[in-house]
């Protein structure tokens, strides 16, 4: 007997109804399209749409539909991605529910891939991150060079090969923990044993002024939990890249922002952002941290001594890779100036939220 298995796709906006409404026309094609095989399975579609209050036409997407299957307009009246998702949260009435950002290309085998997945036991699906790529044109051309040391988060891209594995794992000489917020999969089950997305950080939150890393909060606190990640590469999308992501004013920004949003998450989540991770945010080696002389962990004008530090070191190297005319450098340098001001920005708000 053919279990039913209902797959919900969530998309959270605020004032991108030209994109979004172009993604909406892409998935309803390939959902349609995939009638008989959804229904030889056993699996359907709910299709939600969460506007965070948006002031462009968003709200005249209210009335879209698709054909056999669900379609749900909501509102979050408040501010923030991580509210919206929440409220995707509280309303989905699937057993798989999959958020996609809504400016993403969805791969044309994206609905079949997500068939696929369906068809294995729920209890073995945790959270599943997709393969984002980068536009290949931009990809195969120069530009990116000159931000080759940066993070592939800044855009965001993260393809790490054809492969599946689980995180965390090591590739391209790099180290990944979890997957990113443009696309993922979960099942209800991790949904039911988990708490919310935190409300008070990431794109849109207004606490702490401008955050990110609500998504990253979210999968360290599975896998702390011992839920299983996995990165799928079947499971895929494209991330169009806006002129204002490749501005360097937008990537300090970022960085910045990163930074700020590392040091109030270990703050305050101590029990999944661990002694290791608390240490490599701050820009030092975890293997010479027990190094450290105990005397230097004092504080001077509530910031500790070691952030002082290594602002000064990080401004001498940013001012002294400029001599050597080679502008990636410049721009890492650069970037992690700004990574540490924004942590001694998460330092201060700590204190703020403290007293």
């Amino acid at each position: 007997m053919i279990s039913l298995v209902k797959i919900s796709l969530a998309i959270c906006s605020y004032n991108r109804y030209e994109k979004l409404k172009v993604l909406l026309e892409v998935l309803k094609k390939q959902i349609e399209n995939s009638a008989f095989a959804a229904k030889t399975i056993g699996s359907s579609f709910e299709l939600i749409i969460v506007d965070n209050n948006s002031a462009d036409e968003t709200k005249s997407l209210k009335d879209f539909s698709i054909k056999d299957n669900e379609y749900k307009y909501l509102v979050e009246m408040k501010p923030g991605l991580s509210a919206a998702r929440n409220k995707a949260l509280r309303e989905f009435t699937g057993d798989l529910i999959c958020f996609l950002d809504d400016d993403v290309i969805v791969q044309p085998n994206f609905i079949a891939s997500l068939l696929k997945i369906s068809k294995r036991p729920l209890v073995e699906i945790g959270i599943i991150g997709a393969r984002v790529k980068l536009p290949k044109e931009l990809k195969e051309s120069n530009f990116l060079k000159k931000y080759r040391f940066i993070s592939p988060s800044v855009f965001p891209e993260h393809d790490y090969g054809s492969f599946a594995k689980k995180y965390p794992f090591q590739e391209q000489a790099k180290f990944m923990e979890n997957p990113i917020g443009a696309c993922f999969l979960m099942s209800r089950d991790v949904v039911d044993s988990l708490s919310m997305f935190n409300e008070n950080i990431g794109v849109g939150a207004k606490k702490f002024g401008e955050t990110l890393h609500e998504d990253t909060e979210f999968f360290r606190r599975a896998m702390n939990q011992g839920i299983s990640l996995e990165y799928s590469p079947e499971l895929c999308v494209e991330h169009p890249l806006d002129d204002d992501r490749l501005d360097t004013r937008r990537i300090y920004n970022w960085y910045f922002n990163s930074g700020k949003s590392f040091v109030l998450l270990a703050k305050h989540k101590p029990e999944i952002f661990a002694k290791k991770n608390q240490a490599e945010l701050i820009g030092v080696p975890y293997a010479l941290l027990k190094f450290w002389p105990s005397f230097l962990n004092f504080e001077f004008l509530e910031i500790p001594f070691y952030m002082h530090f290594k602002l000064v070191v990080v401004y001498f190297l940013s001012v002294l890779v400029h001599l050597t005319m080679q502008e990636s450098w410049v721009i890492f340098y650069k970037a992690q100036f700004f990574k540490t001001m924004g942590e001694i920005a998460g330092f201060r708000l700590v204190k703020l939220v403290e007293t």
